[in-house]
């Protein structure tokens, strides 16, 4: 099954600009697979430094691809208990 969007929440030892530059790095990543226009067209997020959550659009092999890097990526960079994803319907 493919959710609309995963949100990821992160505790207080997770830099936040650290976990942005992550998700950047993904994008740049993502981009080498499918190409700057299907990014631009399928890869929505919306990172909010505030409230410490990232949402990331999964609908798309983009979106999916995107998910699993930065998943990825943070379990590696900041350690897997230091956030928490969660998927639901309704997009980003």
């Amino acid at each position: 099954m493919n959710f609309d969007a995963y949100t990821y929440s992160f505790d207080k030892s997770v830099d936040m600009r650290e976990a942005e530059a992550t998700l950047i790095l993904c994008m740049m990543a993502v981009e080498s697979l499918h190409g700057t226009s299907a990014v631009r067209m399928h890869g929505r997020f919306d990172f909010d430094p505030k409230k410490r959550i990232c949402q990331i659009e999964g609908r798309s092999e983009v979106g999916r691809d995107l998910n699993q890097l930065f998943v990825g990526f943070l379990g590696r960079e900041f350690g897997p208990c230091s956030f928490s994803v969660t998927r639901k319907s309704g997009g980003v």
